[in-house]
């Protein structure tokens, strides 16, 4: 195997799965508009959570880096879905891929899986979004959905300012509101030990919130950015999970997970 290869392996042995309170599949299934619901993940990963929502009746765009996209989303999109329904496809029995997921271009990849479609595209967050995405693609979006990719406090920023671009675009091309943002996230910095201090963010005393993690994003760093921006932030969801360790796959650990909804102000 490659590095790379090696290393999608050990991400996918290190999926979260909370049990949840939260169970973003059962808004899919109880969506009541006229259409399915329309889902942009951002940070798709090995492209888990875009396939689940997909199989539940959403349209998802899963997005990421250039090589994720590649090897890692389209191969597990492609072993997943109905293979006679395809952007590909010439049979016309079959119901056409939903005209926003399929920008038609070399790229991009739509397939149906389950009950949903999925397709893909590359977003890095760091390059405008609408040199990124159609038109079309960023005022479709219902909700826009991100798990666990902030862990460092240098993705956060750059994270809301994708968000926030596809806010406004969004909400300057219909009348309903902007979209929500699901983001859940995994609490790291308590082990993170302070450059300054020299001191470890527990001894802040206080749960699921840090001041002094120079590596990590804390809970505190996330609500701050979002309360920033003047946005609505509420916790849908939080639970401790049980996490592999990174130095001994075969023994666990307990991790703090969050669920956040995010919205605009009016």
């Amino acid at each position: 195997n490659t590095s790379l290869e090696r290393s999608l392996m050990k991400w996918q042995k290190r999926i979260i799965r909370s049990n949840g309170e939260y169970n973003m599949s059962d808004e899919v299934n109880t969506n009541t508009t006229a259409r399915p619901l329309r889902i942009l993940e951002l940070g798709s990963g090995i492209g888990v959570v875009g396939s689940c929502l997909a199989h539940a009746g959403a349209q998802v765009l899963l997005t990421d880096l250039p090589t994720l996209v590649e090897y890692a989303i389209q191969p597990n999109l492609l072993q997943n879905c109905d293979s006679t329904a395809t952007n590909n496809d010439s049979d016309t029995t079959t119901d056409p891929p939903p005209t926003w997921l399929d920008p038609d271009d070399d790229e991009s990849m739509v397939v149906k899986i389950g009950q949903g479609w999925a397709g893909t595209a590359v977003i890095d967050w760091t390059i405008p979004v609408n040199q990124q995405l159609t038109l079309e693609q960023q005022q479709s979006v219902d909700v826009i959905v991100a798990s666990d990719c902030v862990w460092l406090v240098s993705m956060l920023n750059a994270l809301l300012d994708t968000v926030e671009s596809i806010f406004a675009e969004a909400w300057s091309g219909r009348k309903s509101p902007a979209p929500s943002f699901i983001m859940s996230f995994q609490r790291r910095d308590a082990n993170d030990k302070n450059s300054a201090t020299g001191t470890s963010d527990e001894d802040d005393g206080e749960k699921g919130t840090s001041t002094g993690s120079t590596m990590f994003t804390t809970v505190e760093g996330v609500l701050e950015a979002v309360q920033a921006r003047n946005w609505n932030i509420q916790c849908l969801a939080w639970r401790y999970v049980s996490v592999e360790k990174e130095d001994n796959p075969l023994d666990k650990e307990s991790k703090e997970v969050f669920v956040f909804e995010i919205t605009p102000k009016p």
